[in-house]
């Protein structure tokens, strides 16, 4: 899947379900009217009529509908026999299989999946969602960048959920889309910006006056707000790549001096009392210096974490 389609829409479902103005009117009606919450990010659980394991990219609920709104994007061109079975088994899921803790039973009355592909791929998708009978529980919207921005199109099927539907089914262009609540691409990770974001985290600690720092914090800085939501999973994998990064910054020569270990967890060595904003300073510098580095084609990366 392409990096940047899974981020955007990564970014754009947190965003809706956090009222986020830039999605405006989706994101009113979705947080406000329709009561949906985000729930879980890539957390994975077990279709029984299926006999497969599903990881939908999000899930949200809602206490108004008692409905739970999974979320599936994809750029895969071909509908392989692996594609063709994970979409059955979005369209046998059932309440019951839900068992994810975050979400309430009362909202699991009813659930259904909404698949985003690019514009490009319409005609696959809905051809498939319509032959296979999986329109009574999966709507089809496509993402095409535009030069007025981001435009979503309805091209099949619907949710269990009438409201979402109607509001979901809607031709509506975003002009901009935010980015910051998921920095990281879940599908893709890569070390060069875990390098960079981790680096990153070094600063807002420092800004913040937050000294010491453990790596589930760091973790937390690259999902702001939504690291409790992440499968356990991806959650291992994003541990792996911080700690690999922060080890990889201890020795380099621009940045080791600003931290070293402090027990299970890190410190940043930072001047006290008046001379502290100077060394703030410093270490920005430092770390842009380091993004600009670690980007360059020839730079000695740490190997990529098992």
């Amino acid at each position: 899947m392409s990096s940047d389609f899974n981020l955007q829409l990564l970014n754009i479902t947190i965003g809706m379900a956090n009222g986020d103005s830039m999605l405006d009117p989706w994101s009113t009606h979705l947080s406000g009217a329709l009561d949906y919450r985000l729930r879980a990010v890539e957390y994975e659980f077990s279709v029984a009529a299926a006999s497969r394991n599903l990881r939908p990219e999000c899930m949200l609920s809602s206490g108004k509908s008692g409905h739970t709104l999974l979320t599936e994007w994809t750029t895969q061109t071909r509908l392989d026999p692996r594609k063709r079975a994970q979409l059955a088994a979005y369209g046998a899921t059932v309440g019951s299989d839900i068992t994810v803790p975050s979400i309430p039973l009362a909202e699991r009355v009813a659930c259904s999946t909404w698949v985003v592909v690019p514009k490009a791929l319409t005609g696959v998708y809905s051809a498939h969602i319509t032959s296979e009978g999986l329109s009574s529980s999966m709507m089809l919207s496509t993402m095409e960048d535009v030069s007025e921005g981001f435009t979503f199109e309805h091209a099949a099927g619907a949710l269990r959920d009438t409201d979402a539907t109607t509001l979901l089914a809607t031709t509506t262009t975003f002009s901009r889309l935010p980015a910051g609540y998921v920095r990281i691409d879940t599908d893709d990770f890569d070390i060069v910006s875990f390098l960079e974001f981790v680096a990153g985290s070094l600063v807002s600690f420092a800004v913040s006056q937050r000294l010491t720092f453990g790596l589930e914090e760091v973790c937390g800085f690259l999902f702001p707000g939504y690291w409790s939501m992440l499968g356990e999973d991806k959650k291992r994998g994003v541990r792996r790549y911080a700690r690999t990064s922060i080890d990889h910054i201890r020795v380099n020569r621009d940045l080791k001096k600003y931290i070293q270990p402090n027990g299970a967890d890190y410190e940043l060595v930072l001047p006290a009392g008046r001379a502290y904003l100077k060394g703030v300073a410093s270490l920005q510098k430092s770390v842009a210096k380091f993004v600009g580095d670690v980007s360059q084609p020839g730079y000695s990366l740490p190997l990529t974490p098992r």
